[in-house]
């Protein structure tokens, strides 16, 4: 796909979707494994699991997207990434207290 087609607009996005769904697919098993070895106080649902695996596949596609403008440099690749840890931070922390007995 990437090298037989044309740039038009409806193969960058189906690029960018199937970028995005095959890194989260990729992405899920690590998560899961991490969740599993490195337990906290309450086991981490499949849903977590889930979310930071698009996370990880939402990111991917921002530094595709980034590239492909020939903007991509380490201070743009760095931001997003902190903004992404720190929404999953206060999404944790979220459900960690909502939880709570």
């Amino acid at each position: 796909m990437v090298m037989t087609t044309y740039p038009v607009l409806w193969a960058r996005w189906a690029f960018f979707l199937c970028l995005t769904a095959a890194v989260t697919g990729l992405s899920m098993p690590i998560f899961a494994y991490l969740h599993h070895r490195f337990p906290a106080r309450r086991p981490a649902t499949e849903r977590t699991v889930l979310r930071e695996g698009l996370w990880v596949g939402l990111y991917v596609g921002i530094l595709a997207w980034l590239q492909l403008g020939r903007v991509l440099t380490p201070l743009s690749a760095f931001f997003p990434a902190v903004a992404l840890i720190f929404l999953e931070a206060l999404l944790l922390f979220n459900e960690q207290h909502r939880k709570s007995p």
